[in-house]
């Protein structure tokens, strides 16, 4: 896991199918919601993640994009929900 911009992080996870990736961030998604911050039990984390799956050659700037990309239309589609890349 690393910070990948303002309020971005990135899992890398190895030998991974997009099908195992979906389900470990679906997995992640909804720990995330479970957080309750103390005080202030009003106030619900979600998070939009976006899944793609790494080509063997492929330029790695190019994989984040997608991701990206994947992440986007996760926020777009109505946030707190696991996007895959090319699925609309």
């Amino acid at each position: 896991v690393i910070r990948y911009g303002g309020e971005e992080f990135l899992v890398i996870l190895y030998r991974c199918d997009i099908n195992h990736i979906y389900n470990i961030a679906e997995r992640l998604r909804k720990k995330i919601k479970q957080i309750k911050i103390p005080k202030y039990e009003s106030i619900h984390i979600t998070v939009s993640i976006g899944a793609y799956s790494y080509e063997s050659g492929e330029d790695i700037d190019d994989a984040i994009k997608k991701a990206d990309i994947a992440m986007y239309q996760a926020k777009k589609a109505g946030k707190d929900r696991v996007s895959i890349y090319g699925n609309q």
